[in-house]
């Protein structure tokens, strides 16, 4: 018999550890991203993400910061992730137009903010 008493070692030591709830990784991600410290803010956005692969939440606040970092393929994928998370976000519709303009693709990002408005005219952000 061959016996892995590794893993039983890592899942003791899993379990000691305290849990934190997702909703702190996302406010700390948030006040991380308003001081403008974007690599803290996606590292606690994406504790958030090996938490709960399926966070909204974390994926926006992730798109924000590689928008300001200038990461725009990356945050359009995570808008985009988003959007298959939750189809009807405006905020990630956002951020996916605001990704396609910045990398010069005008004709997409305009189909896509043309689209969100359709859905939303009374949206600001969308005028």
């Amino acid at each position: 018999m061959d016996f892995d008493f590794e893993d039983e070692d890592d899942d003791q030591q899993r379990s000691k550890e305290p849990k934190i709830p997702l909703s702190v990784y996302i406010s700390q991600g948030n006040c991380y991203q308003k001081l403008h410290l974007f690599s803290k803010a996606i590292a606690c956005f994406e504790a958030g993400l090996r938490m709960e692969p399926n966070s909204e939440k974390c994926r926006l606040g992730r798109a924000k910061c590689l928008m300001f970092l200038a990461q725009f393929s990356e945050a359009q994928k995570e808008a985009e992730a988003a959007l298959v998370l939750n189809p009807s976000s405006l905020e990630a519709k956002s951020l996916k137009a605001e990704a396609q303009y910045l990398l010069g693709d005008f004709e997409q990002a305009f189909i896509t903010y043309n689209r969100a408005h359709k859905t939303r005219p009374n949206f600001d952000c969308f005028r």
